[in-house]
This record gives structure tokens, C-alpha cells and sequence, in this order.
């Protein structure tokens, strides 16, 4: 069972294998829920909160999620077809084993979606500013003896 809260005030149940079509979801907070085979279709994800909450094996077909903020929470095992993520935080929050097909994203969505084994197709937009997307930690080197010494830099 699935506990939506919109804005702390409202609360709707919905089952595992529903489907939500066609629907904005706006300032929704989901706190430590479960979506679990759900399909969602045409369904925009605006400025929601989802905290320690799973996602895993469901269907997302024309979503948008924008300015949403991912809390301590998992996404596993997941479809994305023609989504857009956009301006969104992502905090603690592993997308892994997902596939996302056509989709569209900001630079920092990009990295976080593809920082675990999750398989991208036919998806991405460059950032507009490179400075948004964080640095992987992987990718920083430090300097040894002999490239710096190739660089002319004192080692």
C-alpha cells in the first residue's frame, strides 16, 4: 500500500499494480512509502518531496519530474520512456538497475542517474552549465612523482 500526503494535510492509499494517468501532482511530500509495480503514464511530479521512500519495478511513460527533491530514498529496477527530470536534488538516493529510454535531463539529474548501473537509450541533455553537475570522486587523480614530473611540476 502506497501513502501519498499532498502538502501534509490530504491522504490518498493507492495499491501495488495500479495505474496513474494523466495527472500533476504538485508539493506532494511521500514519506517512507512503497511504489512497487505501478505504472505511471502522462503523470508530472511538481516540486514533490520524496523521502526514504522505494520505488522499484515501475513504469514510467511520459513523466516529468521537476524541481523535486529525492531524500534518502531508492529507485530500483524502474522504466523510464520519455521522461524529463529537471532541476531536481537528489540526496542519498541511488537509481539503480533502471532503464530510461528517450528521456530528457539536466546535468545533475544525468549524473545521478547514471552514477549506479542503471542503462540509458537514446537519452540526454547537456547541461548548460557545467558547473551544476558535482564532480564523480572516482575521477579526481592526484598527482604522482612521474607524470609531474612529465608536467615540469615539482613532485
Amino acid at each position: 500500500m502506497l501513502a501519498l500526503v499532498f502538502s501534509g494535510f490530504t491522504s490518498v492509499n493507492l495499491q501495488a499494480q495500479e495505474r496513474i494517468s494523466g495527472v500533476v501532482l504538485e508539493d506532494l511530500t511521500i514519506s517512507g512509502s512503497l511504489f512497487s509495480l505501478t505504472t505511471f503514464v502522462g503523470v508530472t511530479f511538481q516540486s514533490c518531496a520524496f523521502f526514504g521512500s522505494r520505488i522499484e519495478n515501475c513504469e514510467f511513460v511520459d513523466c516529468n519530474f521537476i524541481d523535486c527533491s529525492f531524500q534518502f530514498s531508492e529507485i530500483t529496477h524502474c522504466n523510464f520512456n520519455s521522461c524529463e527530470f529537471r532541476g531536481n536534488e537528489w540526496d542519498y538516493t541511488p537509481v539503480k538497475r533502471s532503464k530510461l529510454r528517450d528521456c530528457k535531463m539536466d546535468g545533475r539529474s544525468s549524473y545521478y542517474l547514471t552514477k549506479h548501473d542503471s542503462y540509458l537509450t537514446q537519452c540526454f541533455e547537456l547541461p548548460t552549465d557545467w558547473d551544476d553537475v558535482p564532480p564523480d570522486e572516482d575521477d579526481v587523480q592526484e598527482d604522482s612523482g612521474f607524470f609531474s614530473q612529465l608536467l615540469g611540476k615539482a613532485a
